[in-house]
Protein backbone atom coordinates (compact mmCIF):
# COMPACT_ATOMS: atom_id res chain seq x y z
CA UNK A 1 0.00 0.00 0.00
CA UNK A 2 1.27 3.46 -0.81
CA UNK A 3 0.46 6.40 1.47
CA UNK A 4 0.59 9.48 -0.74
CA UNK A 5 0.53 12.16 1.94
CA UNK A 6 3.31 10.53 3.96
CA UNK A 7 5.14 9.33 0.82
CA UNK A 8 5.48 5.87 2.38
CA UNK A 9 5.28 2.51 0.61
CA UNK A 10 4.28 -0.38 2.87
CA UNK A 11 6.45 -2.77 0.82
CA UNK A 12 9.54 -0.84 1.85
CA UNK A 13 11.11 -2.61 4.87
CA UNK A 14 12.17 0.73 6.35
CA UNK A 15 8.58 2.03 6.24
CA UNK A 16 7.30 -0.14 9.08
CA UNK A 17 8.44 2.30 11.75
CA UNK A 18 6.88 5.27 9.94
CA UNK A 19 3.57 3.43 9.50
CA UNK A 20 3.54 2.31 13.14
CA UNK A 21 4.35 5.81 14.37
CA UNK A 22 1.66 7.39 12.17
CA UNK A 23 -0.89 4.88 13.43
CA UNK A 24 0.03 5.52 17.07
CA UNK A 25 -0.17 9.28 16.58
CA UNK A 26 -3.56 8.98 14.87
CA UNK A 27 -4.89 6.78 17.65
CA UNK A 28 -3.68 9.23 20.33
CA UNK A 29 -5.25 12.16 18.47
CA UNK A 30 -8.55 10.28 18.29
CA UNK A 31 -8.40 9.50 22.01
CA UNK A 32 -7.66 13.12 22.90
CA UNK A 33 -10.52 14.37 20.74
CA UNK A 34 -12.92 11.90 22.34
CA UNK A 35 -11.85 12.94 25.85
CA UNK A 36 -12.27 16.63 25.01
CA UNK A 37 -15.76 16.06 23.62
CA UNK A 38 -16.77 14.00 26.65
CA UNK A 39 -15.37 16.68 28.99
CA UNK A 40 -17.36 19.39 27.19
CA UNK A 41 -20.57 17.39 27.36
CA UNK A 42 -20.03 16.72 31.08
CA UNK A 43 -19.49 20.46 31.77
CA UNK A 44 -22.70 21.33 29.89
CA UNK A 45 -24.67 18.82 31.95
CA UNK A 46 -23.17 20.21 35.17
CA UNK A 47 -24.31 23.68 34.10
CA UNK A 48 -27.78 22.37 33.30
CA UNK A 49 -27.32 22.71 29.55
CA UNK A 50 -28.14 19.92 27.17
CA UNK A 51 -28.38 21.61 23.78
CA UNK A 52 -26.21 18.92 22.18
CA UNK A 53 -28.99 16.39 22.62
CA UNK A 54 -32.48 16.58 21.21
CA UNK A 55 -34.03 13.29 22.29
CA UNK A 56 -33.93 11.72 25.72
CA UNK A 57 -35.87 8.56 26.41
CA UNK A 58 -38.23 9.41 29.25
CA UNK A 59 -37.99 13.18 28.80
CA UNK A 60 -39.28 15.92 26.54
CA UNK A 61 -37.71 19.34 26.08
CA UNK A 62 -40.19 22.12 26.84
CA UNK A 63 -38.88 25.67 26.52
CA UNK A 64 -35.33 24.53 27.20
CA UNK A 65 -36.23 22.43 30.24
CA UNK A 66 -36.40 18.65 30.49
CA UNK A 67 -39.83 17.41 31.49
CA UNK A 68 -40.46 13.77 32.42
CA UNK A 69 -42.78 11.83 30.12
CA UNK A 70 -44.41 9.35 32.56
CA UNK A 71 -45.15 6.63 29.98
CA UNK A 72 -41.55 6.63 28.71
CA UNK A 73 -40.10 6.96 32.21
CA UNK A 74 -41.68 3.62 33.14
CA UNK A 75 -39.77 1.96 30.29
CA UNK A 76 -36.51 3.65 31.29
CA UNK A 77 -36.93 2.46 34.90
CA UNK A 78 -37.64 -1.07 33.67
CA UNK A 79 -34.51 -1.05 31.50
CA UNK A 80 -32.36 -0.03 34.47
CA UNK A 81 -34.01 -2.57 36.79
CA UNK A 82 -33.39 -5.38 34.29
CA UNK A 83 -29.79 -4.25 33.84
CA UNK A 84 -29.20 -4.29 37.59
CA UNK A 85 -30.62 -7.84 37.66
CA UNK A 86 -28.00 -8.87 35.11
CA UNK A 87 -30.01 -8.84 31.89
CA UNK A 88 -28.24 -7.70 28.73
CA UNK A 89 -28.95 -7.52 24.99
CA UNK A 90 -26.57 -10.37 24.20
Amino acid sequence: MYFEIENVNSFDPDAEAAITLSGAMGQEESRNLSENIQWGIQRKFEEGLFSSYKHFMGYRCVEGELVIVPEQAKIVRLIFELYLKGYTFS
